[in-house]
């Protein structure tokens, strides 16, 4: 079966031809998006995203994690004033948001092409779908998350202006950043399966290094320069500045557009390497 596919993949691409060029691997992917489509509707569905509670919990989760975080943070560094409280909540809240779509984009897209392999070893439908698959899902859990933070930015009297016309420009560019990673991360599983329970304790170890529970304010000097080196310290950096009335920082956005761009060629590059020995790795 395996070699089948392989076969049918060199007649979409060419046998004995290096990898197709984007232009022709989008033109390809853009030909199957009502299986995207359909896929990206399913996953929802697999997740409950059709029913009440399920579309709640979507919420409900990152507001109780966010719960348990701010009960650290109160115990390692108590606010000081109560307008310091607020914004320590608010920017929690957004933190654990923000860094559950990162984590939850990577890790899922990382399975995304194992997870399918029955499929793929029958169609011979580009392995792209798969991790792309994934993200649209995670953009469409994203948007309720966003609602409620502006809720809860409301409720906790937090500066609104159109500062936060920047917001939407930053999380495009943190979605490619977690596109391109997710897109590295599925090849490297398909080699080495044991990458899935890797991701999972870095990503708790890049939680405490992300400025989740603590604004990048409040990061010592000597520190930021070492945190710094996270790739998503420029995001959250930059959401700090939007959030708090004020815009972003060049650099900031030079800074996180660069990671994105660098995760998305270095995540295709390899993906597009690869793509074709996948169906007999699986």
């Amino acid at each position: 079966m395996g070699i089948t596919s392989s076969v049918e993949l060199a007649t979409i691409y060419g046998d004995g031809e290096p990898p197709p060029s984007l232009a022709r691997y989008v033109s390809e992917m853009w030909s199957r998006r009502r299986l995207l489509s359909y896929l990206t509707r399913t996953r929802l569905k697999a997740q409950h995203y059709d029913t009440t509670f399920g579309k709640a919990w979507l919420v409900l989760g990152p507001l109780m994690m966010a719960g348990v975080y701010m009960l650290v943070r109160t115990v390692m560094q108590p606010p000081g004033t109560e307008e310091h409280a607020r914004l320590v909540i608010a920017h929690i809240v957004m933190g654990v948001f923000i860094f559950q779509y990162v984590a939850s984009g990577i890790t899922s897209g990382a399975t995304s092409v194992l997870a399918n392999s029955r499929m793929l070893l029958n169609t011979p439908v580009p392995c792209g779908v798969f991790p792309t698959t994934s993200l649209m899902s995670g953009v469409v859990t994203l948007v309720p998350t966003l609602v409620v933070l502006l809720v809860v930015r409301a409720v906790l009297r937090q500066p609104f202006g159109i500062h936060l016309l920047a917001v939407p420009v930053i999380l495009l560019l943190l979605t490619g950043f977690v596109y391109g990673c997710s897109l590295a991360m599925a090849a490297l599983t398909v080699y080495f399966r044991d990458t899935t329970n890797f991701l999972t304790y870095l990503t708790r170890l890049w939680l405490f290094v992300t400025p989740v529970i603590y604004t990048v304010q409040e990061i010592p000097p000597h520190l930021r320069h070492v945190l710094a080196f996270n790739p998503l310290f420029p995001y959250y950096a930059a959401l700090d500045d939007a959030l708090s009335a004020d815009w972003p920082s060049k650099r900031y956005l030079a800074w996180a557009a660069a990671w994105a761009v660098a995760a998305l060629v270095v995540g295709l590059a390899g993906f597009l390497a690869k793509e074709r020995d996948f169906a007999v790795r699986l």
